[in-house]
């Protein structure tokens, strides 16, 4: 019983939780072309809007500024209340696609200054599904709340369309500056665009568990489920100790409760099995009656 009524809490704290950051989803409009390459872009905007509503998740919970997946993309020293917002921007925004053919010049992607609409190249239409949603979601940050990707050498961010030495620029790619930026100037970090694309891929599936937990009728795999939500989506820290400590302790503790969870389901199916082949040998045959007739004497 006890079980059930955590269980029924845990459900209906995350239902007010998650009411709070249901929005419209971040959108593509994309104008008419190469019906492959259409798809290819609402199918990787699908997956971009998932990792916005699990980065609201994050940043909804208990200490974000903790949350591995935070430290990772923005550093140890984050400025939340404008990551929140922007990310909110992202969930209620769109982004304008003139026309999904690849666009000359343009590797992955790119986001005109002036009209704010985006383009993708040839690498991005031959990237893999994942790939092509980070994409999305770094121009995403910078046709609807002006992300960048340049900074100077103290870590201060060059505004889009500004003139800059781009020689002298720090560059916010993963790929590129990211860690030093991160080092250097960890509460700027809300101003670069690929930083939230690093959130979306570290940003864990929180709410789709959430949500698969709500339709689960067997309890045990219900609470299981929550567990699983809770623990990736409010990361709670233990003590004041390093980001990378806790996510250790956190990826231990989440390997046994997911071990214990396949011991279980284990016995349950052997069980059910044990009862399935049961049923299939049908009844018992009846005890044999003795034979009838008059009982022997002792021997002398």
């Amino acid at each position: 019983m006890r079980s059930a009524f955590v269980t029924f809490v845990a459900l209906t704290l995350w239902a007010a939780t998650l009411q709070g950051v249901v929005a419209i989803p971040l959108r593509a409009v994309v104008m008419d072309g190469t019906p492959s390459n259409v798809q290819k872009i609402k199918e990787a905007t699908e997956i971009a809007n998932k990792q916005v509503h699990n980065m609201q998740a994050v940043l909804n919970g208990p200490n974000p500024k903790a949350h591995p997946a935070v430290v990772k993309a923005f550093g140890t020293n984050a400025n939340i209340p404008e990551i929140k917002a922007n990310v909110e921007k992202l969930a209620n925004g769109k982004i304008v696609v003139p026309s999904p053919e690849p666009a000359a010049g343009i590797t992955q992607g790119a986001t005109n200054v002036n009209d704010k609409k985006v383009t993708f190249g040839s690498a991005f239409f031959n990237s893999d599904a994942k790939t092509r949603a980070g994409t999305v979601l770094h121009e995403a940050t910078h046709a609807i709340h002006g992300a960048v990707d340049h900074f100077d050498q103290h870590g201060n961010p060059h505004p889009q369309g500004t003139t800059f030495d781009r020689t002298k620029a720090q560059v916010g790619y993963k790929d590129s500056h990211m860690e030093q930026l991160k080092a250097q100037a960890s509460h700027n970090m809300h101003h670069n665009a690929d930083s939230y694309r690093v959130f979306g891929e570290e940003c864990p599936e929180a709410r789709e568990l959430f949500e698969r937990a709500l339709e689960e009728e067997d309890l045990e795999i219900r609470s299981h489920l929550v567990r699983r939500a809770g623990a990736a989506c409010a990361y709670r820290p233990k003590g004041k100790g390093k980001a990378a400590h806790h996510a250790a302790t956190h990826a231990t503790a989440q390997s046994k409760a997911e071990a214990r969870f396949a011991r279980k389901s284990a016995k349950k199916a052997a069980k059910a099995e044990r009862a399935a082949k049961k049923a299939a040998k049908g009844p018992a045959p009846a005890p044999k009656a003795k034979k009838g007739g008059p009982r022997r004497g002792k021997h002398a």
